[in-house]
């Protein structure tokens, strides 16, 4: 169930994040700078690779070491095209809509049962050096929480 949980955040989370050599594009290796983060970590360092694989289609290796010295590595492929599809290893009635507002964006949006559970803004910084990725997510007390996430090109 935590592996679920893992992969239901990071489908949210990440598939909004990445960035490239040129402006608005999102591949490239990147690292959580966890100091100019805002979350509710549980990392000790956390990057990830995003690839281009089709047309608005991109595979996301996530490498992660948790605070207790656990590693992770999530890999999940992620269509850009504004259709609401199933959250890939994620609980059942779970389903995303991933779009591209524009270049420099990633929107991702999480359904369970029909309902917004988190939404997840990526925006690709004008000199392709950083990422930051904006999550609003329901909390266990049915209220929305904001998380920042700011990545580092590598």
């Amino acid at each position: 169930m935590a592996s679920r949980a893992v992969t239901l955040v990071l489908s949210v989370m990440f598939s909004s994040f990445a960035v490239a050599a040129s402006a608005g594009e999102f591949e490239g290796n990147w690292k959580l700078n966890l100091a100019k983060s805002k979350i509710r970590s549980e990392y000790m360092s956390y990057t990830m690779v995003i690839e281009l694989v089709g047309p608005n289609s991109y595979h996301i290796v996530y490498e992660m070491v948790t605070k207790t010295g656990e590693k992770r590595r999530p890999e999940i492929t992620l269509i850009y095209d504004g259709k609401d599809r199933p959250v890939q290893n994620g609980p059942a009635g779970t389903t995303q809509i991933n779009e591209r507002p524009d270049p420099s964006t990633w929107k991702s949006t999480n359904h369970r049962n029909g309902k917004v559970v988190s939404e997840l803004i990526a925006v690709v910084a004008a000199d392709n050096k950083t990422h930051t990725a904006t999550r609003q997510s329901l909390g266990g007390d049915g209220r929305f929480v904001e998380e920042v996430f700011f990545f580092d090109r590598q």
